[in-house]
């Protein structure tokens, strides 16, 4: 009897760490995969990229300006990061900077005039594109959304340009945006040509 609750006490603290890990989580590092920064961070000064409206023939660019990743310490040994990236450019007057997160496969865009841009992408969802006559392999598309109630809602009405779909492709970066409201156009495609 007394080799019996010795054993099952013995069990028991052997199974208690993966009980409450199991019911109250277990905190798992975040870190920005490879597949991550090969679409949306492997840039450097200097990268830029134009694009034509294959409505009318216009062209616009936009260059890199900055990244910076940030990294949080949820715990000694977890780690979750994220990533800010600064570009210029869009309707030639724009500075944006989209988000990356290391924990889920959104992005999330702000810019100086309101842009709104809250997507959904699935980096395992890998498929060719052909933009401007040329067919990119691997690309990821994000899609704009809106949830009421959320903080990207008030993006989804309004008077200002909103971005509707990107495509980024692996160590290219954006090759085609969509939007609405275009200050100039109102509702565009570009597609990258250099």
């Amino acid at each position: 009897m007394r080799w019996t609750k010795k054993w099952t006490a013995y069990g028991l603290l052997l199974t208690l760490p993966a009980l409450v890990g199991g019911c109250w989580g277990k905190c798992t590092s975040d870190l920005l995969s490879a597949e991550k920064r090969a679409y949306f961070m492997d840039f450097k000064a200097g990268d830029y990229w134009i694009y034509r409206n294959v409505q009318n023939g216009d062209l616009d660019s936009v260059y890199f300006v900055s990244q910076t990743i940030r990294s949080e310490n949820k715990t000694p040994s977890c780690i979750q990061e994220s990533a800010v990236i600064q570009l210029k450019g869009i309707a030639k007057m724009l500075t944006f900077s989209y988000i990356i997160q290391g924990w889920d496969g959104t992005m999330q865009i702000d810019a100086q005039s309101a842009i709104g841009f809250y997507g959904d992408y699935n980096i395992d969802v890998q498929k060719p594109e052909k933009i401007a006559n040329r067919t990119y392999p691997q690309t990821v598309s994000t899609l704009h959304c809106c949830v009421a109630g959320s903080s990207c809602s008030n993006f989804c009405d309004g008077t200002y340009m909103r971005f509707n779909r990107l495509v980024f492709s692996k160590s290219v970066g954006l090759v085609q945006w969509d939007a609405i409201r275009h200050p100039k156009y109102g509702t565009v495609t570009y597609e990258l040509i250099r």
